[in-house]
Parts: structure tokens; sequence; C-alpha cells
């Protein structure tokens, strides 16, 4: 993934820049126009190299400040990241408006790291990353409760101490052979080591949490202010679990919500396979089911529906390592302008922290030519045969 900056943040401004051999050059917010030409430049090259498909690799990542609103260059930049949006998706953007958040860094998936260990952005957020993420199968844990409120609570606990134990595992094992293993993020110089190892974040992520409520319940989220409700008990029970075992076993043990594809399909797999299909709840369609890993949401008629935000914000505090809110642009065309008054309605009003949209294309190899939406005909050939579908969350 390859994070753009459009303005220069406060933060780092001040500092010296490095420029050739080392040399001190000024500091960086001496280079706003150069990095904002790169940054005009990168997503050039991303529309010329997909004129008719969508590029996943690698990740471009845009970071809104407040000043990306206001700065006239940036603005225009944005715009030309909105137009590449509304065509073909593929671009993910980080909301970095709140003071608490200026400093996070994302990668592709979602995953955070914020200043939040020494409360400092260099060693909190550079030169570390993720040590691991174990995925927890969240409607299981609803089966095996036979909907019995405590015991899927006691049965809660023991799938995060699990995760947790795991996660200690490979702590250790790192440690001892992370030098043979990582020779390079391993060197040090000075007695500075490269990576900081001691930095990572931990991540139980959960899959399924929606689905496991609405087992639970027996009814949509949508239906029942109870189950959204339970939702947010859950919440709090796993907050108060990495609170509490955090500071024993790992100073970034973090719950997030993370698009984990593979196990998102095979979990429900498994379930479908022990409870029969009637009484496992999933999301997809009965050929294609998974849990639910991403924040997924369908734009009506240009607006963000309200439950959906009703039930999100109990999920605010599961997404201290991160989240993704995938928004569903359906076969609607939208304006690039439109698009980017929706994202500062997004960064502002709603502080979604970190979102992309999502494009779905059938692409002709015979017409080279795309479509909105999946087709199983070209519009233009007739052809069955020379569709490609491109959907890079259809298991999430």
């Amino acid at each position: 993934s390859l994070g753009l900056e459009l303005t220069i943040p406060d933060f780092i401004a001040e500092k010296p820049a490095s420029g050739p051999f080392g040399k001190i050059v000024g500091n960086y917010k001496n280079f706003s126009e150069e990095s904002q030409l790169l940054s005009s430049l990168l997503l050039e090259i991303l529309a010329e190299e997909t004129p008719h498909k969508p590029l996943f690799n690698p990740k471009i990542i845009l970071k809104i400040r407040s000043e990306t609103f206001t700065d006239e260059k940036a603005r225009a930049t944005l715009l030309e990241a909105h137009k590449l949006a509304s065509e073909k998706g593929a671009l993910y953007f980080a909301n970095l408006l709140e003071k608490s958040q200026n400093q996070s860094v994302f990668s592709g998936s979602g995953c955070k790291l914020e200043a939040d260990l020494n409360q400092d952005w260099e060693t909190d957020t550079l030169r570390t990353g993720c040590l691991g993420h174990v995925t927890i199968n969240m409607p299981r844990i609803a089966y095996e409760s036979g909907r019995d409120k405590r015991k899927i609570f006691e049965i809660l606990r023991e799938r995060c101490e699990m995760a947790t134990r795991a996660l200690e595992i490979k702590h250790r094992a790192l440690k001892q052979h992370s030098k043979g293993l990582l020779p390079f993020l391993m060197q040090s110089v000075n007695g500075d080591q490269y990576f900081r190892f001691e930095n990572c974040s931990r991540i139980m992520n959960l899959a399924g949490l929606k689905e496991a409520t609405e087992a639970f319940h027996g009814k949509s989220i949508s239906e029942d202010e109870k189950t959204i409700e339970f939702t947010e008990e859950i919440v709090q029970s796993i907050l108060a679990f990495t609170q509490k075992i955090g500071r024993r076993r790992g100073r970034r043990l973090f719950p997030a919500i993370l698009p984990d594809f593979e196990a998102s399909e095979r979990l429900v797999l498994w379930d479908i396979e022990r409870y029969g299909i009637a009484k496992v709840r999933f999301s997809g369609t009965r050929e294609k089911p998974f849990y639910s890993t991403i924040s997924r949401l369908t734009l009506q008629e240009g607006k963000i529906p309200r439950e959906f935000l009703a039930f999100e914000r109990k999920l605010w505090g599961l997404h201290a390592g991160g989240n993704l809110t995938v928004i569903e642009l359906g076969e609607v065309e939208h304006k690039p302008d439109e698009l980017m008054s929706l994202t500062k309605q997004i960064a502002e009003d709603y502080n979604v922290e970190f979102f992309t949209y999502n494009r779905k294309l059938s692409y002709c190899v015979n017409c080279r030519r795309n479509w909105f939406g999946i087709l199983h005909k070209c519009p233009s050939c007739g052809s069955t045969d020379t569709l490609t579908l491109f959907d890079q969350f259809a298991l999430a």
C-alpha cells in the first residue's frame, strides 16, 4: 500500500528534511508542492493503467486532513481521486480529521496504528506493524451458547483467551528466531534495530459479529432494538477483556474487524456442516455464504442509511486495531464532485475512519470494454465466456 499526503501534516512540517546523500535540505513544509505533484502524477498513472480493468495492487490510501478540503491543489488532486473511485473503486481513504486520529497510519486491509504506546508518532507508527491476527468465529459462540446469555459471555472470554495465547506464542517464537527468519528487518545500526518488534500490535479479529447477534436473537438488527443493545454488551465485554489482559500479555492487544476472505468463507462452511444451513445465519448466498468481516453499506439515493449508522456506532470500540468500511456504489453513475462531497460528510459528520468505494465491474476481453455491475452476457458482443467479473469484497 502507498499512503498519499495531499498536505504536509503539522507534526512533520518543522522536521528537518533529508536530501541527497543524507544532507539536510530545509524542513518538510518546504516540499509541499513536490508532495502534491507526486500524488497527482501517481493518480494519473493509475488512471492510465486502468482504462478498462481496476488495479487492486498497490493499494492507494489518500489521507484526509482538514487542510485537504481548503487547499486548492489538494482539492484538485482529491477530485481527481474521486473520478477514479467513481469509475473503478480501488482507492482507500483514511480519515485523519480528529486531533486524536491525525497521527494514525493504516494498511490496505484497515489495520491501524496510533501514537498510543509512547505518545510518539515516530516510534509508535514507523518501522513497526502487526505481529499477527487471530480470527474469532463469533456466530459459533452464539450457536454453542444455546441462547443462554450468561454462557455466551463465558465462551467469548474463552475464545479471546485462546486468541491471546496464540498471539503470545507467535511473539515468543519470533523473538527467539527472528534474526534468522527476518535478517533484513532485524538488522541494527548503532544499537538501534530497524524493525521495532516490541511495538507491534496483536489483533483479535472478529468474524460475523452481525450474524452472531442476529442468530442469538433470531431477528435482524434493522428489526429489533434489542439486537443492537446486545451487540453493545458484547463490545463492552471484549473491551474489558483486552484492557485487563493487555496489561499482562501485550501492550498492544486490540480487537478489530478486518477483511479476511479465506476465514469468512471457511468458518461458515464448517458451521453449516455442523449445524445445518437452516440454523446458520450468514451473508452472501446459499452457493457462496460468508461471515462479515467488513462494515458494508449500500447508498440509498446517494445517502447513508440510518440503521447502518446506529449499528456501526455500537462497534466503534472494536475498531481500536482497525476496520474497513466498504461503500457499495451499485450500478448508478456518480459524479466525482458529488462523491467527494459524500467523502467530506462521511469524514466530518459520521467519523468513519477508513473506507473505500467498491465498484462491481464486468469486463469483456473480446470487446475490451467494461460495464457497471455483475453481468452474465456481454451487452456488446453477446458472449458469455469472455466476461471477467471484478468484485474484490465478494466474500467479506
